[in-house]
């Protein structure tokens, strides 16, 4: 997702058609045309209209056979109601179509976007992966190459959209250059100059990275540490080789990262601001929030950065609804997790998170800790014994049962602490520092 100030570059206006047709002739027949994620699109057929679900219309892709993909292809991918302001991966018995007509009615219960910006809004249908298959599952059903394929342009796709911050510019780079090992081969435009290379670096490098081969005065930097020529050097340093097997390297490597898989989510937070920074205050900051099968995490979709990210043994979280406070609030999600010691003592921190899409976090987030409980179980089972489920269920439960406690090698990964507004409490539930205008609602310690 991106802000939900302007228009995502990704949805140019060629994406932005519409998505059904009627077709001529007395029978009302509706085309429903679903993008790939190469953006290429494929449309079928539906005789139902409003009244044809998900299911039917993923089951007509799989029959085409121009497109390759095998009858399971349904336990991978979903269907998904897209645009700039809001996801939505559709139930096998929702209808798109209904999806389409109540999209304005979608869009003010789970945005919180001007009205000028919601009416402005369409959305698309396209096939992802789905925000429910597991990486195990993934490993499984990537056998079949053209899932894998599909699979690969997804990573592909939010790696370069700045949706798989990756901290390590060596492994940035690889990706790029396994990109442009499988989209351009060995073309001779990869043994010519850096400035050649320029014009391919949009379809390869996230925009952060690309914009470090510039000056805040503009001028292009040289040498060996541009991107370009980091690029070039990494693409000449992969052997020529099937295709498939650059696929899978590609996704062995984004697979490395947990929020690979992710399903995003629009939200805000407040950023601790000081001195005359705060006279200057624009308002909240906006923020992805990513929910995978590994955990919980934070991100910053204008600079690219992971801001935090959780694991699901080492955080619980709570809801609090906007009806529950005031109409001119926006609903919370609020993050706990473990602090570092103070005097000896343990602490846990505390972030607030604000998002209308707070239901479908919620639903997402007790779907895969209900997963991860159950193989706690399954392990303690096989081993003979219960005497640490008791601990991890606590662990995974909403933040108003219990504070939780892990020890130092439990602490989640922070990449931009100091840009999170925290509370920290200490083991009898006292608040010991804030930041920023942090509000907790009563009754959330024992």
């Amino acid at each position: 997702m991106m802000s939900s100030d302007s228009p995502d570059p990704e949805w140019p206006t060629s994406r932005r058609k519409k998505a059904l047709n009627l077709k001529s002739g007395s029978d009302p027949v509706f085309r429903v045309c679903i993008y790939l994620q190469d953006s290429s699109c494929v449309c079928v057929d539906v005789l139902e209209g409003l009244k044809t679900t998900t299911a039917e219309v993923l089951a007509a892709i799989t029959t085409q056979e121009d497109i390759g993909l095998p009858s399971f292809a349904s336990q991978v991918f979903g269907i998904w109601a897209t645009s700039p302001l809001l996801e939505l991966q559709l139930k096998p018995q929702s209808c798109p179509l209904e999806i389409f007509r109540d999209w304005q009615i979608l869009l003010k219960r789970f945005s919180a976007s001007p009205e000028s910006i919601r009416l402005a809004d369409e959305p698309i249908l396209e096939l992802r992966r789905s925000a429910f298959l597991s990486l195990k599952e993934e490993e499984h059903f990537s056998k079949h190459s053209v899932v894998n394929k599909f699979l690969y342009l997804e990573a592909e796709r939010n790696f370069i959209r700045g949706r798989l911050p990756c901290s390590d510019p060596d492994v940035c780079t690889s990706l790029g250059a396994i990109s442009a090992k499988i989209h351009y081969g060995g073309q001779d435009i990869w043994t010519n100059t850096n400035e050649l290379i320029r014009s391919h670096l949009e379809h390869l490098l996230p925009r952060q990275l690309r914009q470090a081969s510039w000056s805040w005065f503009n001028f292009k930097s040289a040498g060996k540490n541009s991107p370009e020529a980091r690029l070039i050097e990494k693409y000449r340093e992969i052997p020529l080789t099937k295709e498939d097997r650059l696929v899978n390297k590609y996704l062995e490597l984004s697979r490395f990262y947990p929020f690979y898989g992710s399903a995003y989510f629009h939200g805000q937070i407040e950023e601790p601001v000081s001195g005359i920074r705060a006279a200057f205050r624009t308002g909240d900051t906006k923020v992805l929030i990513a929910v995978s099968g590994k955990g919980l995490h934070v991100l910053d979709p204008e600079k690219e950065e992971l801001l935090i990210s959780l694991s699901y043994d080492s955080f619980s979280w709570d809801i609090v609804y906007a009806k529950d406070l005031s109409p001119d609030c926006l609903s919370s999600l609020y993050i706990v997790f473990p602090g570092p010691d103070v005097y000896g003592r343990r602490t846990v921190r505390i972030v607030q998170i604000f998002t209308k899409q707070v239901a479908m976090i919620d639903a997402l987030l007790s779907y895969w800790t209900t997963l991860h409980q159950d193989r706690i179980n399954r392990d303690e089972s096989d081993v003979g014994t219960s005497e640490s489920v008791t601990d991890s269920a606590d662990a995974l439960s909403p933040l108003t049962k219990k504070l939780i406690y892990r020890t130092p090698s439990e602490i989640p990964v922070f990449s931009k602490v100091d840009r999170l507004c925290l509370a920290t409490f200490d083991e009898d539930g006292n608040l010991i520092d804030k930041r920023g205008s942090w509000k907790l609602r009563t009754g959330v310690s024992d």
